[in-house]
């Protein structure tokens, strides 16, 4: 805080992963190799919720994105697994739209 920052502001500061995983809110902005060797480091989770920010991408190049196969599973879904006892929400996307769209059926849907 400087002599012009607002008393009542907050003031933000670094932790470490334990200490963040005790928040009642945690994002979870990792690449998405990381979010089991991230999730397995901390401590049993106490019903917080965890937004889950990542994507499933293996790799990524404007002409293709290669997502991992997680078969019937979302990805969000294996993140619950490992950090069983919070409330995971998926949330957010840094991938652009057009990466998303599935293949075109017959009839034009996705």
């Amino acid at each position: 805080m400087t002599e012009d920052t607002p008393a009542d502001e907050p003031v933000w500061c670094p932790a470490s992963a334990q200490e963040a995983a005790a928040a009642e809110v945690v994002l979870q902005a990792v690449p998405w190799r990381s979010v089991t060797r991230q999730l397995d480091v901390l401590p049993p989770w106490g019903g917080q919720a965890l937004v889950d920010a990542t994507n499933a991408v293996i790799r990524y190049t404007p002409e293709k994105t290669e997502a991992d196969d997680f078969g019937s599973r979302a990805s969000n879904q294996v993140a619950a697994v490992v950090a069983a006892t919070a409330r995971v929400v998926k949330a957010f996307s840094t991938l652009p739209y057009c990466s998303l769209q599935g293949p075109r059926v017959d009839d034009g849907r996705s």
